[in-house]
């Protein structure tokens, strides 16, 4: 039940966001949506701390939902990117992160938590090594978001 109250909160955190962002220039304050960017950055990294710890922990239920929270987010990022690397088409940032996090969603999708394969551990290692990059790409673009918000 506390993942599922997470996973709510996540998702409902991240629509906000997003929807904020369409509003921002007449109902809620710049620097406040730039926060709300900030701090769905330090979410995504606390959901891969989490995920690993539930790795190690071989808490499979958990790992489960922390990873389709994860997908979740990783999703709606990726569509982000894809959207801004059209509506500021003069910055090829926003293209070259939807290609990154759309290459690592992918291979995220695809992963298996089978606790019992005897690979499993370097597997996991591999998938906590690309969201970690996803997230330090996150974490790069909070620039672009927030001059992009400062300047529209």
């Amino acid at each position: 039940m506390k993942n599922l109250s997470l996973l709510t909160f996540f998702v409902v955190m991240l629509c906000s966001s997003a929807m904020l962002a369409q509003q921002a220039q007449r109902e809620v304050p710049k620097e406040e949506i730039i926060n709300i960017n900030r701090a769905g950055v330090e979410e995504f990294k606390y959901f891969i701390q989490r995920f690993e710890a539930a790795i190690l922990e071989k808490e499979r239920a958990s790992a489960s939902t922390l990873l389709e929270a994860l997908i979740t987010r990783m999703n709606l990022q990726v569509s982000y990117n894809l959207t801004m690397s059209r509506t500021d088409a003069d910055n090829p940032a926003w293209a070259e992160r939807h290609k990154l996090q759309k290459d690592i969603l992918q291979r995220v999708r695809h992963f298996r938590l089978d606790f019992d394969e005897p690979t499993f551990p370097e597997k996991a290692n591999t998938l906590l090594q690309d969201l970690r990059k996803f997230a330090k790409s996150m974490e790069d673009s909070l620039t672009d978001v927030e001059n992009w918000i400062r300047n529209h």
